[in-house]
């Protein structure tokens, strides 16, 4: 037989057969996360910025566990901002974080 003029084989009947008619909630609070992740980043990369860099990198991360949590619960169907948003807000937070721990040592044996 020829690839053309073979037909489909019918889908069975009943709710396998059906699309999935229900909206999937958007995950806010993830993609919250994201964004602030993102914003650590950007604010990372200046001196002055570094303390609001940490404070924006805990934040990524609390909104990030609790965008887990309702994908977890079923709540919503997107995980992979709140996810992306969770490790980029725990990368972030440690890196600046060892900057400036690194810096006020060396300063301080530097004045001392």
């Amino acid at each position: 037989m020829d690839m053309d003029t073979q037909r489909p084989t019918p889908r069975t009947a009943g709710p396998a057969a059906l699309p999935d008619l229900v909206r999937s909630q958007p995950n806010l609070v993830g993609r919250a996360s994201l964004m602030l992740a993102v914003a650590s980043a950007f604010t990372a990369t200046s001196f002055v910025g570094l303390p609001l860099s940490i404070g924006l990198a805990i934040a990524a991360m609390v909104c990030g566990s609790i965008g887990r949590g309702k994908v977890k619960r079923g709540e919503s169907t997107e995980a992979a901002p709140a996810s992306v948003g969770l490790v980029l807000g725990t990368v972030l937070a440690v890196f600046p974080s060892a900057v400036l721990l690194w810096l006020w040592v060396s300063l301080a044996g530097t004045y001392s």
